[in-house]
């Protein structure tokens, strides 16, 4: 059963008249941008039960591949993990669940949901059939609770985040139902939160949270100049009295209108306490499975994403990011194809007082066990990574081979120019996003993690990748045609 103990500040008397009240029974229409798909209901009961229809004249493909059409009624004991993975969590949770204090003790998803779903991330929509009863913000204690009231709208993720919009002067304000957000907002405040059990000694400094995040997002930006990555500003807000990290959203067009979105957790069918559960190898093989030239579940993917994918995990074990979990990789609508959205939600996790989060966040070398820790992670990992996401076959080519280490090779070229550009021994201006956090006076602390991160991965996990396989791939097929077959020179030596 989903459950949260809130303190109110409304009198005995009070509460008891509203929880009376309060709807048992609630169904929302669901929609993908403007077209109505089903409708989904809780049952008033206490069987926690959640049933979802597709409307008989909806004609677009099933919602996920775990919520198929075809079958009159959908059930599922709680929310099903594809709508439970668009509800907000940590900090926006805990402030929305107060604004519903009438629901008494007992505050549900669903009612999360059913409240605050007519802007969610992407383009589904949670709209009740019927009038809710009027929230109470602004009247209790949650620092949250007022934006949360005005935002109506559903952000996941535990650190503290409100949309903002942009206005016409380059000002914010906090976004309503009235004004469509341009911004994702994450805030200095920082509310312990029970999924990283961090104690008010060991959980990070909020400005070390929003530098962090910024930094990274910057030297990722250096190591993937091909790729996208999401647009992000450090700024004092006037509107809130505080400094914020603005993430410019990419589910919105330029007129604000929703791009459906979604991330890998959602379309796997896994629950948000699941992110962790998994290997990358799933996030790849999703992508295969859609990228057959027709669409498959209402998705149709792209091939070429596994090797952007490569690309990212190995950026992302640059930068020691032990957060890169099933949350944090998404689809986005563009065209016809589902392709990789924007890199997000990037965090260097080398600082002692992100020691939860030191190791990858999903595993690596099918079927391995346990997730690997940073240290851990040596050239053979790199290869199983490669062969996870089917980018080395069991008996590789030279092709393969050769298109694995030129990889390797230039991400860990570009990772020594921007240790040197960090350091001030480089041109800035061969990756002009950096200017943006060489001011030492603010960014000092986490150059200075960005420049051991770099270094510690070159060295102890992506040198050597080339010789690797030299040695344990290429060797036997030498052996066959000893003398047609001419070694390549893959050393890393080659280009550095």
């Amino acid at each position: 059963m989903e459950m949260a103990i809130v303190e109110s500040t409304l009198d005995a008397e009070a509460l008891t008249t509203m929880i009376a009240e309060a709807p048992k029974s609630i169904s929302c229409k669901v929609y993908n941008g403007q077209i109505y798909v089903g409708i989904l209901t809780r049952r008033p009961d206490n069987s926690h039960t959640t049933i979802f229809q597709y409307d008989a004249n909806y004609k677009g493909p099933a919602l996920c591949s775990t919520m198929p059409k075809g079958k009159e009624l959908l059930r599922s004991q709680g929310l099903f993990p594809f709508f439970r993975n668009l509800v907000s969590e940590g900090w926006l949770e805990e402030a929305q669940k107060e604004v519903l204090i009438f629901y008494g003790t007992t505050i549900s998803h669903f009612d999360i949901l059913a409240h605050f779903g007519e802007d969610c991330i992407g383009a589904i929509r949670v709209v009740p059939c019927a009038k809710l009863p009027k929230r109470t913000g602004g009247i209790l204690e949650h620092i949250g609770a007022k934006q949360a009231h005005r935002n109506s709208a559903l952000v996941p993720g535990i650190q503290p985040k409100i949309l903002m919009t942009e206005k016409a002067d380059g000002e914010y304000v906090v976004s309503s139902r009235k004004t469509r957000s341009t911004h994702i907002a994450k805030l200095e405040h920082m509310a312990k939160t029970a999924h990283l059990d961090w104690s008010a000694d060991d959980a990070p400094p909020p400005q070390d949270i929003l530098c962090n995040e910024f930094v990274t997002t910057e030297v990722l930006r250096a190591l993937l100049p091909e790729d996208q990555t999401c647009a992000v500003e450090l700024k004092y807000l006037d509107t809130i009295k505080q400094e914020a990290l603005l993430i410019k959203r990419f589910d919105r067009d330029d007129e604000g209108n929703p791009i459906a979105c979604y991330e890998l957790n959602q379309l796997l069918g896994k629950n948000t306490d699941e992110k962790y559960d998994g290997y990358y190898k799933d996030i790849a093989d999703f992508i295969r499975k859609h990228a057959t030239g027709t669409v498959v579940d209402g998705i149709r993917t792209n091939l070429g994403d596994i090797e952007v994918l490569f690309k990212r995990l190995l950026a992302t074990i640059l930068v020691e990011n032990g957060d890169a979990h099933m949350k944090n990789f998404a689809l986005l609508q563009k065209g016809d194809e589902f392709r990789l959205s924007p890199n997000y939600d990037s965090v260097s996790c080398a600082r002692p007082s992100y020691k939860k989060l030191s190791g990858m966040a999903l595993k690596i070398g099918y079927p391995a066990k346990d997730t690997l820790a940073m240290e851990q992670i040596k050239p053979k990992h790199i290869v199983a990574l490669a062969r996870d996401l089917g980018l080395l076959s069991e008996t590789p080519t030279l092709e393969e081979v050769s298109n694995i280490a030129s990889i390797v090779n230039e991400i860990v070229g570009r990772a020594k120019t921007i240790c040197a550009i960090l350091e001030g021994k480089g041109d800035v201006h061969q990756f002009p996003n950096l200017a943006k956090i060489m001011d030492a006076s603010i960014f000092g602390a986490e150059k200075t993690t960005a420049i051991s991160c770099l270094t510690r991965r070159w060295n102890g996990s992506l040198a050597g990748v080339d010789m690797f396989m030299n040695k344990t791939l290429l060797k036997p097929q030498a052996a066959v045609h000893p003398k047609k077959f001419v070694m390549p020179d893959i050393s890393l030596r080659k280009v550095l």
